[in-house]
């Protein structure tokens, strides 16, 4: 088995297409995985979903402890870089900025996005896909 170490030496010089779109990825243990799916929807927009999970003690009975959604759209920068303010009620205060870099995705939450309990959006995310992504791939519907 390779580890992921072993996998980024590989393809190491893989040059990512361009663009944001994609599939990003980050282990949240026992074998989760939280997801970032993004589309580009026109110039510098984009339309995103993104399903996060908090691994529980029993999480092999009854799978993740808690689990956290949010879509949207936003605009990215000529930086990579792309906010996102909850626009409801219920979040107000919800808010995720998103550093799309070559290959990853750094994601930073701020405030309160009704996810799950001890579930959160920090983090780095890695790219395993470049095409546009399908959004119910990140659903807990």
């Amino acid at each position: 088995m390779q580890s992921l170490h072993s996998i980024r030496q590989g393809i190491g010089k893989y040059r990512w297409p361009n663009h944001v779109s994609g599939t990003y990825v980050r282990y949240a243990g026992r074998t989760y995985w939280d997801c970032f799916c993004v589309n580009e929807a026109g110039l510098r927009n984009i339309e995103f979903c993104l399903l996060a999970n908090r691994i529980g003690a029993a999480w092999r009975k009854y799978g993740p402890g808690s689990i956290g959604d949010i879509e949207g759209k936003s605009i990215v920068d000529s930086h990579g870089k792309a906010e996102y303010q909850e626009n409801s009620e219920d979040f107000p205060t919800c808010h995720v900025t998103m550093r799309f870099k070559e290959g990853t995705l750094e994601l930073k939450q701020e405030g309160d996005c009704g996810f799950g309990y001890g579930v959160d959006a920090n983090g780095t995310y890695e790219r395993i896909t470049s095409d546009n992504a399908p959004l119910d791939r990140c659903s807990a519907e």
